[in-house]
């Protein structure tokens, strides 16, 4: 059985038309934003999560927001002090009045505990993990790491990782601010260790909210480096059959595998539903049986140069014309598309003309 490390993971430029010149129709989806109170939230933040399509409420909680049709995102609504919801499912045609409820956070108990590793280190590991160890994630900065808390369990040899706030991300790479907000985070490791090296697994999932701080030639440049060959790039290019003119190769037991044979696609209100011709095959470690199968694993090959794999633990899921796929939890990736991390996160509205 193969060892991977996984992670779930989320207006441009003539160059881009290379890989994108569909114009995509919009809608518009109109709200109101209230306390517990029902009283107007002023200045609340209305996104879709993974984009830089966003905007605020005005003094009397209203917003109205120009979104992509059928775009697979979720609409998220947050305001300091309160919690964030999130909408999956809105449309033009209705109004949204959103309610929200206070943070029920309090003085966090400083509970003093012994622990052979230090924050200092712990934090370091976060920032190689969540970052990234390329040049965008080496350079980009969490102005607020004080809000990050950890706990290691040395029984299970994990690191998790929770912030009561969103981080925020100063990326000068990609001239991006990202707000990211922590669902969880977590990473396994082989021995008892805090040193990437010794990582097993990592795997974390939030929302973040993009908000572009440079445009510059060199930034459109860098961005368009971390796009070619990225998760984003690859299920774009899957869905359009443009795999090998992206310069994607597929490759199973060793051999060269044709899109039309390992997949079947089909229109499903507005999105691609993608079918697994495999059958499942149960997962076993240690000569006993693990809860889940997976329906197929492919080697995936970008430029000649660059080396992935991808585990489907599903047989079907959807996929909507920016590249945004269903069942992140259930798709793993290994390799060049899995060391790209927060630091090389581009806006899922990367690169679509609106």
């Amino acid at each position: 059985m193969w060892q991977i490390k996984t992670v779930i993971l989320k207006k441009l430029f003539s160059l881009l038309l290379l890989f994108c010149s569909s114009i995509v129709l919009a809608q518009t989806i109109k709200g109101r934003i209230l306390d517990e109170t029902n009283q107007p939230l002023f200045g609340a933040n209305i996104y879709l999560d993974g984009t830089s399509i966003a905007t605020v409420s005005n003094e009397n909680g209203v917003f109205q927001l120009t979104v992509p049709s059928k775009i697979n995102a979720s609409l998220v609504i947050s305001y300091i002090g309160y919690q964030s919801v999130t909408v999956d499912s809105y449309s033009a045609t209705e109004e949204l009045q959103i309610k929200l409820q206070p943070s029920t956070n309090t003085l966090k108990e400083v509970v003093v505990k012994k622990n052979r590793f230090t924050r200092k280190q712990m934090l370091k590991l976060f920032r190689e993990q969540f970052l990234g160890d390329t040049k965008a994630g080496r350079k980009a900065i969490i102005t607020n790491e004080a809000d990050i808390d950890f706990e290691y369990d040395e029984k299970y040899k994990v690191l998790v990782a929770t912030s009561d706030k969103p981080l925020i991300i100063q990326n000068p790479v990609l001239g991006y601010e990202v707000a990211y907000e922590i669902s969880s985070f977590v990473v396994e490791f082989h021995s008892l260790s805090i040193e990437s090296r010794d990582v097993h697994k990592i795997l974390f999932t939030g929302v973040s909210r993009f908000t572009e701080t440079d445009k510059s030639a060199k930034v459109i440049n860098e961005r368009l480096k971390s796009y070619r060959g990225s998760v984003l790039h690859f299920f774009r290019s899957l869905v359009s059959d443009k795999m090998a003119e992206n310069q994607f190769l597929l490759v199973k037991n060793k051999k060269v595998a044709s899109v039309k044979s390992n997949f079947i696609f089909k229109d499903n209100s507005g999105l691609k539903e993608v079918n697994l011709t495999d059958k499942p095959v149960q997962i076993t470690s240690k000569n006993a049986l693990v809860d889940t199968k997976f329906y197929s694993h492919y080697q995936i090959s970008f430029d000649k140069s660059r080396t992935s794999a991808v585990t489907f633990l599903t047989p079907v899921f959807n996929v909507d014309q920016f590249g945004i796929h269903s069942n992140v939890q259930d798709i793993l990736f290994a390799g060049d598309m899995s060391d790209k991390r927060i630091g090389d996160l581009l806006p899922t509205n990367y690169g679509i003309e609106e």
